[in-house]
């Protein structure tokens, strides 16, 4: 999970949450978060270790289920994406095997959350607590659009402040028009 510092205890950030949250559409704090569903069936013993998914809710590439155990030894640049909603992008290489994407990512209309168990956290660079690029849709200013450029650019800067006031973020990229906001963590 995106959060200021080590002693944050695990919850949405509300920064996300405040910016991706269009008129229509409750408080996502007013919910508990939901986790994907998965399959807890026990493996064969000589079977080989296969990532666990819900391709109804989250779209993975490459694709995993057609992946070796050698391949998902070395998984380039995972994608994660949830339509709609955004996606994470997991720089350099991936050991997939027995990797439980959907426990492991959350992708809801407002926050991304990586690793909610932090006793399941691995350190830094292991796992998918690495560099990754984020992307969130939806991410409207308060109220709706703006249509005035000086505040298109003054809600720019704005967020750019907001991304990288944050512990280990970098602003990309954030569009007013499209709501369509890109940042990168070193770690989650």
């Amino acid at each position: 999970m995106l959060r200021p510092s080590s002693t944050t205890p695990p919850s949405r950030l509300g920064l996300y949450s405040f910016l991706c949250r269009p008129q229509d559409q409750p408080d996502p704090a007013s919910t508990e978060p939901r986790i994907a569903e998965t399959t807890d069936k026990p493996q064969a013993e000589n079977s080989t270790p296969r990532p666990v998914m819900d391709h109804s809710k989250l779209i993975v590439e490459p694709d995993l289920s057609q992946m070796s155990s050698e391949e998902l030894a070395e998984v380039y640049d995972l994608t994660v994406t949830k339509p709609d909603i955004g996606s994470v992008v997991f720089h350099g290489v991936t050991d997939c095997r027995d990797l439980d994407i959907a426990q492991t990512v959350v992708l809801k209309r407002g926050y991304v959350l990586v690793y909610p168990d932090p006793a399941k956290k691995p350190p830094p660079g292991e796992g998918l607590n690495k560099h990754a690029t984020v992307t969130m849709y939806q991410c409207f200013p308060p109220g709706g659009h703006v249509k005035d450029e000086q505040a298109l650019a003054d809600y720019k800067v704005k967020i750019k402040k907001m991304t990288e006031e944050k512990s280990a973020c970098t602003f990309i990229d954030y569009d007013c028009l499209t709501g369509v906001w890109t940042f990168e963590v070193e770690r989650f």
